[in-house]
C-alpha cells in the first residue's frame, strides 16, 4: 500500500537516505518520490560526497560504494558526475551544491 496519493505531495526530503540504498533500490525510491509529488513539487535531498575522508575506507564493493571500516552497512558516496545523473528524466534539476567543509551534496529537483 503507497502512503500518499499520486501528485499530493509538495516536498520530499531526504537526508543522507540514498548513501544506503541498492541501486535497484533508488530506482524504485525516486520512482514513488516523482509519483507522490505533484507537479511542481520540489524533491530536495542531500548525501555525502567522495571528498568525505570516510568514502575510501572499508572495502570497496562497487563504484563509490564502501563497507566495513566506519560502515556497518554499504553506503554510496557521490561525485559530481552521480548527483548530475541522480534521477535524471524523473526530475529537473533546480540546485546543486557541494558544500566542502561538510562534504555534503546538497540537491534541489522539481517533478515537471
Amino acid at each position: 500500500m503507497r502512503a500518499t496519493d499520486p501528485s499530493s505531495v509538495d516536498a520530499v526530503y531526504a537526508h543522507a537516505l540514498y548513501m544506503i540504498l541498492s541501486e535497484e533500490e533508488l530506482r524504485e525510491l525516486l520512482r514513488e518520490v516523482s509519483r507522490a509529488l505533484r507537479p511542481g513539487g520540489l524533491h530536495l535531498f542531500a548525501v555525502r560526497s567522495v571528498t568525505d575522508p570516510n568514502a575510501t575506507r572499508g572495502r570497496e564493493v562497487a563504484p563509490d560504494v564502501w563497507w566495513e571500516g566506519p560502515h556497518t552497512t554499504p553506503h554510496r558516496y557521490y561525485r559530481a558526475e552521480s548527483i548530475a545523473a541522480f534521477g535524471r528524466g524523473s526530475f529537473e534539476r533546480v540546485a546543486a551544491e557541494l558544500e566542502p567543509a561538510l562534504h555534503l551534496w546538497y540537491v534541489c529537483d522539481r517533478r515537471p
